[in-house]
């Protein structure tokens, strides 16, 4: 039996492009745009029209009043020829976890490892799934810039593959009938061995978006997050048409604000795992080499047969908002082998 304590800090993580961090509008010009958005979208005359004859923004005779706004107004809308949007490294992360392992080695036909993990981690951008896709309150790439370019604290939240609890069990047992009978009846009593691994868990946290076209941003900011009257409940997966219990709370932001949502829940989340994968093995020594044997296999996925559902729609407007739609896992499979030893 093992039992310890992990913690990690992370620093300089990447995250999301830094084009319009680099040239955002200031925080006292972008207080004043949503006090009278007209002033600053109004057009007026381009004094970088001869400047910059061949900008795709700033060759036009007239052009909004927030790009004279922006510390480098000569850079368009933080992209021009020779800026472009990069992941920089100013993220940081924290994990804390308590673990619990039991390993019984093999003994007596029987072996186990039972693990569970008590966890949390916290980022300020988090690692795709894809391996190479970073969030940055989206499910990729997509947002170029943080929310808020001034405050960048304001996507500091769970990390969206923080799930609290993980438990998990393997085991092989080999049955303990049929050993010491020879003959076909030893042939086909013995040599049995049952194979499996169970894993149970919390869930991924969920994401809040805005539906297509319900977002309507400051320049140079990155895209809306929804506003959250209260915490978002979960219902369960009791009704499919509506996972939330009280959808009502999350609803649309006020034109050019940034929204008060985190970038990810920490307390609502996606249908956790329960599932079982296990397999049948059965071992027929063959005599004519000292090792040889024939192993028959059947193998099962999800032996239980049980539904893991989706997550269910989290763009805020969208009139399927907390609907599932789909189904994470598969249904039960199973597959027969034989593997010939010799």
């Amino acid at each position: 039996m093992d039992a310890e304590y992990i913690g990690r800090k992370g620093t300089h993580l990447y995250a999301m492009g830094y084009a319009n961090q680099l040239d955002a509008l200031p925080p006292n010009v972008a207080a004043a745009f949503r006090a009278d958005p007209s002033y600053y979208l109004a057009q007026i005359p381009n004094p970088f029209e001869e400047l910059l004859p061949n900008s795709p923004d700033l060759s036009s005779p007239t052009i909004p009043r927030w790009k004279l706004y922006v510390p480098y107004p000569q850079y368009s809308s933080g992209t021009a020829a020779g800026i472009s949007s990069s992941f920089v490294p100013w993220a940081n992360s924290i994990y804390n976890a308590a673990q619990l392992r039991i390993d019984k080695r093999f003994s007596g036909g029987v072996q186990f490892l039972f693990s569970y993990t008590f966890q949390k981690s916290i980022d300020d951008s988090s690692l795709g799934s894809s391996g190479y896709s970073f969030l940055t309150g989206g499910s990729t790439t997509s947002e170029s810039s943080a929310r808020d370019p001034n405050n960048l604290r304001l996507d500091r939240s769970l990390s969206v593959f923080s799930i609290p609890q993980i438990v998990q069990l393997s085991f092989l047992y080999q049955l303990p009938f049929g050993k010491h009978l020879r003959g076909w009846t030893g042939a086909l009593l013995g040599g049995w061995q049952v194979n499996g691994i169970y894993r149970v868990d919390n869930g991924l946290p969920l994401q809040l978006f805005l539906c297509g076209g319900c977002s309507v941003s400051l320049p140079t900011y990155g895209n809306q997050y929804p506003d959250l009257l209260a915490p978002l409940q979960v219902a369960g997966t009791g009704n499919l048409n509506q996972y939330f219990a009280n959808p009502q709370v999350a609803v649309k932001p006020a034109p050019y604000s940034d929204g008060d949502a985190p970038r990810v829940l920490s307390n609502a989340r996606m249908p956790g795992t329960d599932n079982l994968t296990g397999s049948l093995f059965k071992d027929v020594p063959l005599g004519f080499h000292e090792g040889a044997k024939l192993q028959f296999r059947l193998e099962a996925f999800n032996v239980l047969n049980r539904v893991q559902f989706g997550p269910p729609d989290t763009n805020v407007g969208d009139a399927t908002f907390g609907e599932i739609s789909s189904q994470a896992n598969q249904p039960r499979q199973l597959q027969i082998a034989l593997k010939l030893y010799y």
